[in-house]
């Protein structure tokens, strides 16, 4: 019982130096990064910004004046709200200072990120019954060079990415104690932060 216990000590302590480590060295990168990574992010801030009762909650990217002078959106309304709403509520707090918005939201991204990695843990330790194991596999799978390129990538993906473990965690706990409660729940989170959720729930 002890040596449970202390593994499960171990296995939180290992997830929140991570933690730690992650918001250490990835959130003081200045600007966007280039190519892809850097033009979601720039799209994304635009759209969760513009996602107000202002503009009748519709998310896009552009706003112009045509040579009649009249206002043109070009509007990007391809995903769920939720993600967009959750990056435009957290950089509401730093309007004006675009630095501060992009700081904030990699950190939005980078606590998804480390959600999914604690959700991971929770799924491999229903699984195995091991902590240290659990802890252990979580963190090779997310230590990856595309992990970490796209981490603090501000947009829906890495929430989606924690939805969809979520499901994941979900359909074990059905399977395994015949409790749906979470899947439910976790069905409905993970399609409100994008549509990846719906390959597992078809599967």
């Amino acid at each position: 019982m002890k040596e449970g216990r202390m593994a499960r000590a171990g296995a939180w302590l290992l997830l929140l130096s991570a933690l730690g480590i992650t918001l250490t060295f990835e959130t003081p990168t200045a600007g966007f990064l280039p190519g892809h990574h850097g033009y979601l992010s720039s799209m994304a801030l635009a759209m969760g910004k513009n996602l107000d009762a202002e503009h009748h909650f519709l998310m896009f990217t552009r706003k112009s004046i045509d040579a009649e002078g009249k206002e043109q959106l070009d509007p990007h309304n391809r995903f769920p709200i939720l993600s967009f709403a959750l990056i435009g509520a957290s950089v509401s707090w730093f309007a004006g200072d675009p630095g501060g918005e992009m700081r904030v939201g990699r950190i939005v991204m980078l606590l998804f990120f480390w959600g999914t990695l604690v959700l991971s843990y929770r799924l491999i330790l229903r699984l195995s019954g091991n902590p240290l194991l659990a802890a252990a596999v979580s963190l090779l799978a997310f230590s990856s060079y595309y992990m970490h390129y796209y981490d603090d990538m501000i947009f829906n993906d890495i929430p989606a990415l924690f939805g969809f473990v979520l499901i994941l965690l979900g359909i074990a706990a059905a399977e395994i104690d015949g409790s749906h409660g979470l899947l439910w729940m976790a069905a409905f989170v993970c399609i409100a932060l994008g549509w990846q959720g719906f390959a597992p729930l078809l599967c």
